[in-house]
């Protein structure tokens, strides 16, 4: 059973004489349902099948299937009809994720419950026999990079105690001031050097143990069931990175998967006058967002590497992270060698994170590494003089403006503005 287990358990521990209270008092965030219809029209199919294992060891508890035979009712059980397994419910889903964003808000919102409900009949009519797997489910090492302040990194342990599915944590100490405390449970891997992220994952990895990876930045919050959730889809996508749904703090989406990166790309990020339009879909197309993957599951060239499932074997196999990457680009640049062995990546809908993203470094320092992980990355699959041409030109274009600005009277500094922009092209400390 995997919905209605909880019922399942709660009405035989009422049964046995146990007390079940709800307080209004204690409270726990949830980030909600899933996003796109693909998850939540497969969930529903799952949910209904659920329902028919718990009345069938339950059989008094079983409630009568709905007379109603009106005209929704008729649409529902037709499309119920048509649907045999879960797959059919996701494909179903699928089709609903081509189409929304062609329809009025509302029909499409008509449309999502039409499926979901078919899909829940579905289940409750057929079963789901897809529950007993074949394979067993992979064991899984948490990898976790720290450097700094250790209490963000015992915060994301603590969540990692909880979750319904055990794991392997091992935090990877690249030479932090302040050195991560041993803690039970955890392996701890020191560094005599600070060598950036990808060399500090690749000394955690080392120490893995598990079928698959799962590389988390200590600044997120997960949810009980995030690692299920990921072995889950794991199970959907064997041979494949992936990445869950990401949000910030304010419930920000953000841009998890992305294309990999071209010249056109860099230049039109670093061409301020472009920044009022970062709200809008052609600039996030044009900076190399895959937008595909921010409505619906996608599989797309590479994820952002704050929360990345990676089957171990695979990572080994490659070589892991290439160590000249110090910080930024390392993750675009192991998943192509990774596409190369055969592997797909992912950006699901489902599970979330939230991460509050960016606080571990100042942000001068974070534009550097931004700049010299692209210009490496350029230098080993692309022409780092083409890229180069290319900030500097974008750099004279942001000059014009800044001097028309600082014209105006705004308060820009078009010539410092200018020279801080060339010393991150050349590669200046």
């Amino acid at each position: 059973m995997a919905y209605r287990e909880d019922s399942e358990l709660g009405l035989r521990l009422a049964r046995s004489g146990v007390e079940i209270v709800i307080d209004p008092a204690l409270e726990i965030p949830h980030r909600g349902p899933a996003p796109d219809a693909e998850t939540r029209v497969a969930r529903a199919f799952t949910s209904g099948a659920s329902t028919r294992a718990f009345e069938a060891r339950h059989p008094e508890q079983a409630t009568p299937a709905d007379a109603d035979r009106g005209p929704w009712s008729r649409l529902v059980a037709a499309e119920a009809d048509r649907l045999g397994s879960r797959a059919d419910a996701a494909r179903l889903g699928r089709r609903l994720d081509r189409l929304l964003p062609r329809v009025p808000r509302r029909a499409g919102g008509k449309l999502v419950a039409w499926a979901v409900e078919s899909a829940a009949s579905a289940g409750r009519r057929v079963g789901d026999d897809t529950w007993e797997r074949e394979a067993p489910a992979p064991t899984v090492s948490v990898v976790v990079p720290h450097h700094g302040d250790p209490t963000p990194t015992l915060a994301l342990i603590e969540q990692l105690r909880a979750q319904t599915c055990p794991v392997q944590v091992v935090v990877s100490d690249d030479a932090s001031p302040t050195p991560f405390p041993e803690t039970a449970g955890v392996e701890v891997v020191r560094r005599a050097t600070n060598g950036g992220f990808g060399a500090n994952v690749n000394s955690g990895a080392a120490a893995a143990t598990g079928d698959a990876m799962l590389v988390l930045n200590s600044d997120l919050t997960l949810e009980p069931t995030f690692v299920a959730d990921m072995v889950a889809a794991a199970h959907a996508h064997p041979r494949a990175v992936l990445a869950p749904r990401m949000v910030d703090e304010h419930g920000v989406e953000a841009w998890v998967g992305r294309s990999f990166p071209k010249v056109r790309h860099d230049a039109v990020g670093w061409l301020t006058p472009l920044a009022r339009f970062r709200s809008t879909t052609a600039w996030h197309r044009a900076v190399g967002h895959d937008v595909r993957a921010h409505t619906a599951e996608a599989e797309v060239d590479w994820v952002v590497g704050a929360a990345m499932w990676i089957p171990l074997a695979d990572f080994r196999a490659v070589g892991g992270f290439d160590e000249r990457f110090f910080m930024n680009s390392e993750e675009v640049d192991l998943q192509r060698r990774l596409r190369q062995r055969g592997l797909s990546v992912v950006a699901l809908r489902s599970p979330t994170v939230l991460h509050e993203g960016g606080g571990s470094s100042p942000s001068e320092s974070r534009r550097r590494w931004l700049v010299q992980g692209r210009l490496s990355y350029a230098d080993k699959w692309g022409s780092r003089r083409r890229l180069r041409a290319a900030l500097t030109a974008a750099t004279a274009a942001n000059f014009v403006v800044n001097t028309v600005r600082q014209a105006a009277g705004r308060d820009v500094d078009a010539v410092g503005v200018a020279r801080t922009e060339l010393a991150l092209i050349r590669g200046d400390r």
